[in-house]
């Protein structure tokens, strides 16, 4: 894991960036670097199916505000689509 100081990283963050890479199968620069549109098509590729966010947090307080603004991002394309043309 590459730091902004010159340390060296704990074994807990070593570990950390074995299992990311290990469940990405990318190294965590190739993550850095990949833009979020790509992210998403390799993620719907390997998945089979569309990609959804969803929001977990706060678990305490009213919830997530939101929620009912949540969109799939094949509908964000369809609009982005729409307004370009």
């Amino acid at each position: 894991m590459t730091t902004s100081s010159s340390r060296s990283p704990s074994y807990h963050e070593e570990q950390i960036t074995k299992h990311i890479e290990k469940k990405t199968g990318q190294t965590i620069s190739e993550i850095r670097k990949e833009p979020l549109d790509a992210k998403r098509a390799r993620v719907e590729k390997m998945k089979g199916k569309p990609l959804k966010i969803k929001s977990e947090f706060p678990w305490i307080g009213r919830g997530n505000v939101n929620s009912r603004n949540l969109k799939e991002s094949r509908l964000i394309d369809e609009e982005v689509d729409s307004l370009l043309k």
